[in-house]
């Protein structure tokens, strides 16, 4: 599960895709000796950790390559990377780094290596960023459906022009059977205005709600909607949208080649289009193959179908192993849902601290999602600062065209104001959240007893 610097890219597919993760695009940029622009690539995830990273940034350092020459950060690096790995090679190309030092610079070198060793080498990354799995992980699976869309449904708001319109929506099932948190994971030439019309019809979805304990502690996670014109077969292709019928023809047969972004990418349009290909074996192969050769996003996904055991055995071990590689190699959407993992510590440990540093990553990559969640993980810790509250509460503000439609993001919206001091706004949006969640039949017993313990304070 190495990241291959001989991965084939394929330039030209689909923007909406954004293949080219930040490890692909460090790749891509070294194989056109463009160094400028790998470097910042590699040095990011080998300061994530990433031992394919921290040998590849060692080696520009050492030739002065996108980033001024600079030996003994080289040995740090390269260093940092044998102790994760303990390759022979790596260990060769240390030691060679470290004898072409003079004598002062040896020691220099040793002493810059404690250094980083304390902030990202091995112990560090273990204690602070990386997950720890659970020794009895779970997945809770949800009761029968009671009423709402199937987890594949025929879109009914689009047109005749947006016949090949899709989306992934993921979300979250309470205790109480209700869907919450409703988010885009994926879309396929959806309108904003188609988008949020499936959001809000997948928050009519209900589910029976499951007697075991374990199901009134915890919510049902990261369940999946798929939006789709559930004709778009092939044959349909054929006749009414031929260009994109011949995008298919050509990602089948660079799949065949093992090509890893065709892979990827031709899995996921099976994904959204169920009638492309109805064997989702076939599906998660192609996943399977692209996550192996390193396509990030393709371990992303991967890692998903692990966890769930979908269309490939269950392996909790092997999908957190996919997700924090992809992760480290700067998938933002990886490391959103590290940090969702992180933060309900259903499959890892739970650990705020860490779920709060990859959603931070996320934000950084420009995940929409993450910065709901980093708010929310802000939130809920009880010894953050002024400066963290007044950070969540301009996260908050920033998602929210994507979150109004949530209960949730009203409700923590209110908390942010709450934990600065402001009681009355506070109180009117905890009014108002509710309200909202009321209309979609949450049970939200203990927001109205925090309403009631205000009022009666007032």
């Amino acid at each position: 599960m190495k990241l291959n610097k001989s991965l084939p890219l394929v330039l030209g597919l689909l923007s909406g895709f954004n293949c080219q993760a930040d490890m692909l695009a460090a790749h891509e940029a070294a194989q056109e000796k463009n160094y400028t622009v790998a470097a910042p690539h590699f040095k990011k995830s080998a300061d994530l950790g990433l031992a394919k990273a921290q040998s590849s940034i060692s080696q520009l350092y050492l030739y002065g390559a996108g980033v001024a020459k600079d030996p003994i950060l080289s040995f740090t690096y390269m260093a940092l990377a044998y102790d994760q790995t303990k390759s022979a090679d790596l260990k060769t190309k240390m030691s060679a780094i470290y004898h072409s030092l003079s004598k002062n610079d040896q020691q220099t070198a040793l002493e810059q290596y404690d250094e980083y060793s304390l902030k990202i080498g091995k112990d560090a990354l273990v204690n602070n960023i990386l997950p720890a799995i659970k020794t009895k992980p779970f997945v809770l699976r949800p009761g029968k459906k009671k009423e709402g869309p199937s987890s594949v449904s025929h879109s009914v708001f689009s047109t005749v022009k947006l016949k090949l319109a899709s989306a992934i929506l993921e979300y979250d099932i309470a205790p109480d059977g209700s869907v919450r948190d409703v988010i885009l994971a994926h879309d396929f030439f959806a309108t904003d205005a188609l988008k949020d019309s499936m959001i809000r019809s997948t928050y009519s979805i209900k589910f029976k709600p499951k007697k075991a304990k374990v199901y009134k502690k915890f919510n049902i996670e990261q369940q999946r909607s798929v939006w789709a014109q559930t004709e778009i077969s092939k044959g349909y292709l054929q006749t009414e949208s031929p260009k994109f019928h011949k995008r298919i023809k050509m990602l089948e047969g660079l799949a065949k080649k093992g090509n890893a972004n065709a892979l990827y990418e031709l899995g996921m349009y099976y994904v959204a289009f169920p009638a492309l290909n109805t064997n989702r074996i076939k599906t998660v192969a192609y996943m399977e193959q692209a996550a192996k050769l390193g396509h990030p996003k393709a371990c992303t996904e991967y890692a998903y179908y692990l966890f769930k055991g979908k269309g490939v055995k269950k392996d909790f071990k092997l999908g957190v192993e996919y997700l924090t590689l992809a992760a480290q190699s700067g998938d933002a959407r990886a490391q959103y849902r590290l940090g969702r993992e992180l933060f309900s510590g259903q499959i890892v440990e739970r650990d705020h601290n860490k779920a709060s540093f990859w959603f931070t990553q996320a934000v950084e990559g420009q995940n929409e999602n993450a910065k709901f969640w980093l708010a929310r993980s802000i939130l809920s810790k009880k010894n953050s600062d002024k400066a963290q509250i007044k950070q969540a509460h301009e996260l908050l503000k920033q998602v929210k065209d994507a979150q109004y439609i949530n209960p949730n993001w009203h409700y923590y919206l209110a908390k942010a104001y709450f934990m600065q001091n402001n009681n009355a706004k506070g109180r009117e949006l905890l009014m108002d959240a509710i309200k909202r969640a009321e209309a979609f039949e949450w049970q939200v017993d203990d927001w109205k007893k925090q309403l009631s313990d205000l009022n009666k304070a007032a």
